[in-house]
């Protein structure tokens, strides 16, 4: 938008402000003003100077003239602002109150030879001269109010400067994020420059296991199956084990003579049990007459207790009933006194179910304990499952273990047994209830 405020630098020629005098008459050879009703104004006629102006006015400028500016190519000349009429003493009337150099006589002047140049421009141009060009605005739009130096180009321009200064500019957040992107690539790169210097490390050396191989003491080469359908065992061509049977209950009523004499050399019997459900304690009903027909027999005899115990209080009650029992008969035992603890496989719901390996190791100690401190030697009983489940290496490592495994030819278990339950589908003579489930045994001798 131009400026509109009337200053003698930017007010039209031929407008005089309020209470202005006439403005005087332009040099001859000027063009007339327009008259203010909007009438063009004919050119003013020449007319000779007289010899007092002449020598009076300054010699013509031989500056060149500015021609106004003009649409190329569109055939539409811009006008130039006409010119007030010379006054009658030759010179150009000026707005009141106007400095008298404001406009030089030169650009008068050049006003006027343009003036009649775009007159005969448009006689040449005809009707072309009066429009723009199809789709083209006129650049007439460019001219403003203020001066024979077409602002409006000047004002055009400069809003072409904003806008390519405004396209060019940059978010201030998008130089950030672009200094953030550099400076994390510069240490991306630092780091795996580093890596890449950096000497490869050395693979670990492979780590070696330090549990020590277990290694059975007998050498199952010795093993061999003796004239009596029992194992045996030899250390230097000498028989180093005995032969044994163990029962209960459930073997019923043993000819313990016809047991001798097929080659069986001792006898474990079962003493007493807990219940599982109940947990009551209770003394097997054969225990008397195997442990008085075994000993009077001549076979060595040993006991064992089925326990059920969940508590090492009831294993200390449970050795205790088995030392009580052993005291009232007079008989020597010669084989140790067994833990036998089991879990119970029938279906049925039993009081050891939810047992600790650690609870059931304290109730083993808890046994042999009780019973190694009334002179006796205790045991403990059990297959590869079941004493996988004790701390034989540590609180029972001084007890001695009785292992059961059925069907092999030398046992697989790596422990370190003093007697080994080898069958429970054994046949032997005076087990006539039991024929074909005889548990059978060898004891080893020497190690």
């Amino acid at each position: 938008m131009s400026d509109t405020s009337q200053t003698p630098e930017n007010t039209p020629y031929g407008t005089s402000p309020a209470g202005s005098p006439t403005p005087e008459p332009r040099e001859a050879g000027q063009i007339a003003r327009p008259a203010q009703d909007g009438t063009p104004a004919t050119p003013a006629q020449p007319t000779a100077p007289t010899q007092s102006a002449a020598s009076t006015q300054p010699a013509p400028s031989t500056r060149p003239a500015t021609p106004a500016p003009s649409d190329a190519g569109t055939g539409t000349a811009t006008p130039v602002r006409p010119l007030t009429p010379a006054s009658p003493g030759g010179k150009a009337a000026k707005p009141a109150g106007a400095d008298p150099k404001s406009v030089p006589a030169w650009m008068a002047q050049a006003a006027a030879q343009a003036q009649a140049r775009q007159t005969s421009e448009r006689g040449a141009a005809g009707t072309q001269g009066q429009t723009s060009q199809a789709g083209r605005p006129s650049r007439r739009r460019h001219m403003v109010d203020g001066g024979g130096s077409a602002p409006g180009l000047h004002t055009t321009r400069s809003a072409a400067v904003e806008q390519a200064k405004r396209k060019v500019g940059v978010p201030m957040w998008l130089i950030l994020a672009a200094i953030a992107a550099i400076v994390i690539l510069l240490v991306a790169f630092i780091i795996v420059a580093v890596r890449a210097c950096s000497p490869a490390p050395e693979p670990e050396p492979a780590v070696t296991p330090t549990t020590q191989q277990w290694t059975s003491p007998y050498d199952w080469e010795n093993l061999v199956t003796l004239d009596n359908g029992y194992l045996g065992y030899y250390v230097d061509g000498q028989l180093a084990s005995e032969a044994g049977v163990d029962v209960s209950e459930h073997d019923g009523t043993i000819d313990w003579a016809a047991v001798k004499a097929s080659g069986i050399d001792f006898a474990m019997i079962r003493l007493g049990y807990r219940g599982y459900s109940q947990g009551s304690i209770n003394l097997d009903p054969y225990f008397l007459a195997n442990i008085e027909g075994a000993s009077q027999a001549g076979l060595k005899v040993g006991v064992y207790f089925f326990s059920q115990a969940i508590s090492e209080d009831e294993a200390r009650e449970e050795a205790q009933f088995v030392l009580n029992t052993l005291g009232s008969l007079n008989v020597t035992l010669s084989y140790p006194i067994a833990f036998d603890q089991e879990p119970i496989t029938n279906g049925d719901v039993a009081r050891t179910d939810n047992l600790t390996d650690a609870q059931l190791t304290a109730n083993a100690v808890a046994f042999c304990q009780e019973i190694e401190a009334a002179g006796y030697q205790p045991m403990v009983y059990g297959n590869q499952h079941d004493l996988g489940r004790l701390d034989l290496s540590g609180a029972l490592s001084s007890y001695e273990v009785w292992y059961a495994e059925y069907g092999v030819s030398e046992p697989t278990g790596k422990v370190n047994f003093a007697m080994w339950q080898y069958t429970a589908s054994g046949t032997v003579p005076g087990m006539d209830n039991t024929q074909g489930q005889a548990d059978i045994n060898i004891r080893f001798l020497a190690e």
